[in-house]
This record gives C-alpha cells, sequence and structure tokens, in this order.
C-alpha cells in the first residue's frame, strides 16, 4: 500500500506541476485580463456596441507599456465556448445532433499577436475590415486537418451554430490548449470571427505588456471612464494569477496526497519494524547459538536484514501492480495531465526500500550485540 500510495501521490505532484508549465500554444505570461459588461439600455444594438469597442481599443492601445491590445469574448482558459455545431460547404449534409462541433471566440484584429498565437497560413483580420465586409474566420490547425487534409483550406466556407450566413476561411493559427482545464475538451476544433463582424455587450480586455500587467488596472479603468463611467472593469489581474486561482484546488488536493503518503510511509516503516523485533526476539537462542559457533557481527545483522528484505520484496511485488492501477485512473480522470514515466516510480521505490531496510537495520544491529551467554539463557 505504501508503494502504490506513495508513487502516485509522487506522480500527482510531479504531474500537476508539469501541467502549470507545459506548453499550450500562447503565452499567458505577461498578460492583463478583465471583463466588462455593456448596459443594455445604452448600447443595445451593434452599432454602439461596435463605436464603443473602437473607441476602446484605440484608448488602450495608448497606455504606457502596452505592447498589443485585444478584446475578445473568451481566451483559452478553461474553454473558448461551448461546442457549437458545424456546417462545412461541400460535406454532405449530417443529421440533427451528430455534426462537427468547434470552439468560438469573436475576437479584435490584435488577439493573436497579444496571446502569441502563431500564424500558420493565410491571413488574420485585417485592421481594415469592415462590418459591411463579407463575414470571415480564421481556424485552427486541427480545423483544416480534420475537413481539408493535405488541401488549402484559405477560402473555404463554413456555417457555425445554425446561422444561414457563410463565413469564409482567411486564415489558419496555431492550437491552443486551455491552461485550467484536466480533462478531454469535446472538440479540439476551434474558430475565431472578428468581433467587429459579431459585437456583444459582454467581452473581455487582454493587454500585452512589458510591466506587471495588475499595474495596469487603473489605466485600464480610467480609458473605459473616459469613454463611459457607468461601465465598470470586473475581475483585472494577470491572466496567471487567474490559472493559479482556478487551481488553488489542486494545490490543496496535492498537499493532502503528500500528507497521506508521508502517513503511509510512516506506518509502513513502523510496522516493518516492529514485525523485524518480534521475530528477532523469537529467534533470541537461534541467534546466541550461530554467535557461540563462531558468527560474527555481520553474519547476525545479514541474517535479520534478510527477513526484511523478504517482506519488503513481496510488498514491492504487490505495491507495483497497485500503483500501475491507480495511475491509470487518475490518467483517466485527468486525461490532460501528463504524468511523470518510470523513473518516478525507481525514485520511489529506492526511498521506500531504503527506509524499510533502515527499519529492518536498527533491530538487527541490536541482535547481533547481544551477549552470546545471555542469548543461550534466553526462553
Amino acid at each position: 500500500m505504501a508503494v502504490a500510495l506513495v508513487g502516485v501521490a509522487a506522480a500527482f505532484g510531479v504531474g500537476a506541476k508539469s501541467f502549470m508549465q507545459r506548453q499550450v500554444g500562447w503565452n499567458p505570461d505577461g498578460l492583463f485580463n478583465s471583463f466588462t459588461v455593456l448596459p443594455f439600455n445604452q448600447y443595445p444594438n451593434e452599432d454602439k456596441q461596435r463605436t464603443f469597442h473602437t473607441a476602446l481599443l484605440a484608448r488602450l492601445n495608448k497606455i504606457p507599456g502596452v505592447e498589443h491590445a485585444a478584446l475578445e469574448t473568451n481566451i483559452p482558459v478553461y474553454s473558448l465556448s461551448s461546442p457549437k455545431p458545424l456546417v462545412i460547404e461541400g460535406y454532405a449534409a449530417v443529421e440533427p445532433g451528430r455534426e462537427p462541433t468547434t470552439e468560438t471566440a469573436a475576437v479584435s484584429p490584435d488577439y493573436f499577436a497579444t496571446l502569441r498565437i502563431p500564424l500558420k497560413q493565410g491571413a488574420l483580420f485585417s485592421a481594415t475590415l469592415t462590418d459591411k465586409d463579407p463575414l470571415v474566420a480564421v481556424v485552427n490547425e486541427a480545423f483544416a486537418r480534420q475537413f481539408w487534409p493535405g488541401q488549402n483550406p484559405i477560402g473555404r466556407r463554413v456555417r457555425v451554430d445554425k446561422s444561414d450566413k457563410w463565413l469564409q476561411i482567411v486564415g489558419v493559427v496555431g492550437d491552443v490548449q486551455m491552461i485550467v482545464r484536466l480533462d478531454t475538451p469535446a472538440t479540439r476544433l476551434q474558430l475565431y470571427t472578428p468581433l467587429l463582424q459579431s459585437p456583444t455587450r459582454y467581452f473581455g480586455i487582454t493587454l500585452r505588456t512589458a510591466p506587471a500587467p495588475e499595474s495596469l488596472t487603473p489605466s485600464v479603468r480610467a480609458a473605459v471612464a473616459a469613454l463611459d463611467s457607468s461601465v465598470l472593469v470586473n475581475q483585472p489581474g494577470t491572466v496567471r494569477a487567474i490559472a493559479e486561482r482556478s487551481l488553488a484546488n489542486l494545490d490543496l488536493i496535492v498537499l493532502n496526497l503528500a500528507l497521506s503518503a508521508g502517513m503511509g510511509l510512516l506506518i509502513a516503516a513502523v510496522g516493518l519494524f516492529g514485525v523485524i523485533s518480534q521475530l528477532t526476539q523469537q529467534r533470541t537462542r537461534d541467534i546466541g547459538v550461530r554467535m557461540a559457533l563462531g558468527a560474527r557481527h555481520g553474519d547476525i545483522v545479514r541474517l535479520i536484514l534478510h527477513e526484511g528484505l523478504r517482506l519488503l520484496l513481496i510488498g514491492m511485488a504487490f505495491g507495483i501492480p497497485g500503483y500501475f492501477v491507480l495511475g491509470r485512473i487518475l490518467q483517466r480522470a485527468m486525461p490532460e495531465m501528463p504524468l511523470p514515466g518510470l523513473w518516478l516510480l525507481l525514485i520511489n521505490l529506492a526511498v521506500l526500500g531504503s527506509t524499510m531496510l533502515l527499519a529492518c537495520y536498527l533491530p538487527a544491529r541490536r541482535a547481533a550485540k547481544v551477549d552470546p551467554m545471555v542469548a543461550l539463557r534466553a526462553e
């Protein structure tokens, strides 16, 4: 049980640390993020929403230290959106409920530069794009591979979420992963539309900055208030802080597992120490006879350690399969978490083995120091 428990606890801890540091296809460091909602009575239609977005972007880009500024409906923290059904031009119609799905986000032109999502093919949204231009979209590489493998996706058309309007693909960007999502998303497909062509009252503000991102909060609030003092900037802070808050429970789980594993290791060591001590006590006369016949100190120590080593190997023989079973269960529950390989199991076995051998050595050393005459008179 100690082998399985300590091993899985260590694997979970290492996996949690690797999860936060893994490559996700974009850079969450150095980003300021907040969200705001435009009052419905003041911004009831898309034209007024679009005007506010344009004016706000101009002010955000003038804030000292801001390298890129973007407005968006979401960033890849947990998901871009709920999965939405797709219709692909040139593909046979699919019965309702079985359509392919995609996550979507409406973004301003500088969104990809702000998050540092690389362009792979085609072009991004032009700064000169207007709401009168044909509707366009940018998709990720997984989207292009699924529907046009080995072909050029630029110029293809799709419809999203039962809309009757076609979106023309103008670019392909890299795949991004959600930085706090431990389970597998319902879809790996991602589609971006220009915020200018699909404005919304609810949107996020994301800034790429050289100074500490949290230091921009007063400037962002001032930029928004200059346009409309009734519009609030909600939950301002860094994207990394948002991720750490979302994964705070993960740290608690790691701590609890570490404490449980430590207690399991301690109980196993104390238990083995007690067993070997009892076995040694029962063999007192045997040890005395061996010593009287010329057995040396090292011979007695090896004799007792042999008993402990046998128990240790039996425990490992049952514990290692248990470790793999628990690891498989953990991987299924959290498929996005990268668990370490066999190297961690070997380290765990070395630590456990050393601890258990120490628990065996203490009674062995004590037995080797027994006076042979006292041992021979023992009952």
